[in-house]
C-alpha cells in the first residue's frame, strides 16, 4: 500500500512491530549516535548548583562594632534563629525542622524538593529582607 504518496510500496516487514516505544527501523537512532548530539552546553548549571554557589558567597556584617565576612548561608541561619527567638512561629517551626533533619543526619532538601507554601513564603520573606538590608548598607 502506498502511504507516503511517493508511489512506492510499504518498506516495513510484515513481522516488524511498530508502536509506542518501537519506532520504525529507519527512524531509530543509528548505533553510536546520541539522541541529543549537542548535549548539555558547557558551563550550564542546575538551580541547585546556582543556589549552593550563591549561599557560599561572602557578605560583610557588623558584629559587636566590628565588620566581618560570613557566608550568606551563615547569615541566613543567624537571622532565622534571631527571628525564632523573637517569637515568630513560622521561623521557629522551620528552624526546628532544619534542626531535626541535621540531628538525624538528613541533608536539607534541594530547592526542587517539595516544601509547603508556608515554608516557601517564609524563605522568600527572609531573602527579601536580607537583600533589602544589604542594599541599605551600600
Amino acid at each position: 500500500m502506498d502511504t507516503d504518496g511517493t508511489g512506492e510500496g510499504d518498506d516495513r516487514d510484515v513481522d516488524e512491530k511498530v508502536g509506542y516505544g518501537r519506532p520504525p527501523k529507519k527512524h531509530q537512532f543509528k548505533p553510536g549516535r546520541s539522541g541529543n548530539p549537542k548535549g548539555r552546553p558547557k558551563g550550564a548549571c542546575s538551580d541547585a548548583t546556582i543556589l549552593k554557589r550563591e549561599l557560599a558567597g561572602l557578605v560583610r556584617v557588623m558584629d559587636g562594632g566590628r565588620s566581618r565576612a560570613i557566608s550568606k548561608r551563615e547569615l541566613f541561619y543567624s537571622r532565622l534563629v534571631a527571628e525564632a527567638i523573637k517569637g515568630n512561629s513560622r521561623d521557629r517551626d522551620l528552624l526546628l525542622k532544619v534542626q531535626q533533619m541535621l540531628d538525624l543526619g538528613i541533608k536539607p532538601a534541594e530547592p526542587e524538593a517539595d516544601i509547603s507554601e508556608q515554608e516557601r513564603l517564609t524563605l522568600d520573606h527572609h531573602i527579601a529582607r536580607l537583600i533589602a538590608r544589604q542594599k541599605k548598607k551600600k
